[in-house]
């Protein structure tokens, strides 16, 4: 098809593009467009949706009579022309228009979403190389590209989606951080597993390096999916102690802070307590014998909600209830505990033991804003006689003390999801090297095998009987985790529509001759945290080994787009 403009003969062109705007699935992500110039692969245009103007990524470009077949298959829909071109040069390249397309396959995430991220990680490149920074320029417009040789680190990592075109090798660094995740926007991502994908696309050589990598690096690195290097992760505290607080009871100390905690604390000049703290669910545990409430059928720790009816114990891995015990069902002692003391309590026993010392606090509510965290952490590294008590918002600053705690660990120990004695093990090890001098571990369950190992720097021994217990239970590395989350305001309409999707999977899952080997569903169960900012959630998870994408995703196009979509959450909970 030609269009005469003034006197001239003019070639005509179907465009497919990308708006840059979120479409939720299952709608099309890709829309056709009339346009009368050629515009490369990779270029910005203005298209009319909706009564408006949106940009949009060009992805393909064909003449219209070569498209006969495909304007018959859109008979029914009228195919606009194009507002304008905004650029007719590429604003992404080849190779990261391959990359977006994967992200949005393998993150099931609306393909206009994906696309705004890596324009707006091209933006933060070039305002950062005109400010003069370290980051070496990456070519012209789209293109060009001098780097070759990538060092990604947290604090980089949106250079994953950065425009590559001679890419020769990748380095991640610290890969096991848990800062490469994506926790502030959606869709969740995780930029270390796209830069993995990066090198395939670049045929780039990969090396992943930590002083202490995560199970699944250690399994796929065994598999010699990549080279994983291991940096040196021994403590430097030349005094580590195990302390059971089952004994300080027997010996009348009702305090959270052990007698031989609190000796070494007054004599130290600096010193970080840590303390695990999670939610309002807690677990139950007897202080007498270490007895916690474990779900006979998965064998993971059930959850106190004292929301529910009855004070009732719920396993968040199959849904099964059960009465909270008054006396241990192992020994029969009365000394049953809510765990879930926090930060604040510490800190209050803190400044109630030692007079003479400063304590300062540093979590999320006393410090949500980093500039409110840096005027803390600067009291800390200035003063003397200071003690710092703090939850997972410490683990990741890099502070050196005499004396470095651990006050208890059990709300994480005893959490019912599958990467709960990985990141047991990781806190450990990340205390342990804040101690110059010496490590305290408080424990209920002095025994445990993660405590022990962790204590020991024995991640070798740990990782040989995790990776067993992941494999036998079907999860990651041996499977995908894909959580689907619903929130309302009204608990039965939740509860009502997590119902109404399971049944709705299990006919698609028949209806796709998904097999049993290929996929398992957990729920719908409650999620951990039931109610929160006055609405109520619930979680089915999905347990895939489907290797093929389209399969999967043809699964996952029947959940609603009220519903939230996870693929590799962090937790199960």
């Amino acid at each position: 098809m030609i269009s005469p403009q003034n006197g001239k003969i003019k070639m005509m062109y179907i465009i497919s593009v990308i708006p840059l705007i979120k479409i939720p699935h299952p709608n099309p992500q890709l829309l056709s467009y009339f346009c009368a110039e050629k515009i490369k692969i990779g270029g910005l245009v203005k298209i009319p949706l909706r009564n408006k103007k949106i940009n949009a990524i060009v992805v393909e470009q064909k003449k219209v009579e070569e498209q006969k077949f495909r304007l018959k298959k859109l008979a029914d829909y009228t195919i606009k022309p194009i507002d304008k071109i905004l650029s007719s040069e590429p604003v992404l390249t080849d190779k990261q228009l391959k990359l977006l397309f994967w992200f949005a396959d393998y993150y099931f995430a609306p393909l206009g979403m994906v696309a705004k991220i890596f324009l707006s990680a091209n933006s933060r490149i070039k305002k950062t190389r005109s400010q003069k920074s370290r980051i070496p320029a990456l070519g012209g417009s789209a293109s060009g590209g001098k780097i070759q040789n990538l060092i990604l680190t947290p604090a980089t990592k949106s250079l994953v989606f950065a425009p590559f075109t001679n890419l020769k090798s990748i380095i991640i660094e610290d890969e096991s951080s848990d800062l490469y995740k994506s926790w502030g926007r959606r869709p969740h991502y995780n930029a270390r597993d796209i830069a993995l994908e990066l090198a395939k696309i670049h045929k780039a050589k990969l090396t992943l390096r930590s002083s202490l990598p995560s199970v699944e690096t250690c399994y796929w690195a065994e598999q010699k999916k990549y080279k994983l290097t291991i940096q040196n992760q021994k403590s430097r505290a030349k005094n580590q102690k195990l302390i059971d607080m089952r004994e300080e009871m027997r010996k009348g100390n009702f305090s959270i802070i052990s007698k031989g905690l609190e000796e070494k604390l007054r004599n130290s000049k600096k010193a970080i307590l840590y303390i695990a703290r999670r939610g309002t669910s807690t677990f139950i545990l007897c202080r007498e014998c270490g007895y916690v409430s474990m779900c006979k059928d998965c064998e993971l720790p059930m959850v106190f909600h004292e929301d529910k009816p009855s004070r009732r114990l719920v396993c968040h891995h199959c849904g099964k209830d059960d009465i909270a015990p008054v006396l241990c069902p192992n020994c029969k002692s009365a000394k049953i505990k809510y765990f879930g003391a926090g930060t604040q309590k510490v800190e209050s026993e803190v400044k109630k033991l030692f007079l003479e010392k400063t304590a300062l606090r540093l979590d999320s509510d006393i410090a949500e804003k980093s500039a409110q965290q840096e005027k803390i952490l600067k009291y800390y590294k200035e003063g003397k006689n200071v003690i710092l008590v703090g939850s997972q918002m410490l683990l990741n600053k890099n502070l050196k003390s005499d004396l470095a705690a651990i006050i208890s660990i059990e709300t994480i120990l005893n959490l019912p999801d599958f990467k709960s004695q990985e990141r047991v093990f990781q806190i450990i090890n990340q205390m342990q090297k804040k101690a110059e001098k010496e490590f305290f571990l408080q424990t209920y369950n002095p025994e445990n095998f993660t405590l022990k190992t962790a204590l020991e720097n024995n991640f070798e021994k740990f990782y040989n009987e995790e990776i067993k217990n992941r494999k036998a239970f079907n999860y990651p590395p041996f499977s995908q985790i894909i959580k689907l989350t619903y929130g309302h305001k009204n608990p039965l309409q939740a509860k009502n529509q997590a119902r109404i999707l399971d049944e709705k999977l299990k006919t698609r899952i028949r209806q796709l001759a998904i097999t049993n080997e290929q996929l398992a569903m957990l729920g719908p169960i409650p999620a951990f945290v039931l109610k929160e900012k006055n609405r109520y959630y619930w979680n089915i998870v999905l347990k895939s080994r489907i290797e093929d994408l389209n399969l999967r995703n043809k699964l996952l196009i029947i959940v609603p787009s009220d519903w939230e979509i996870e693929v590799d959450p962090e937790t199960l909970l």
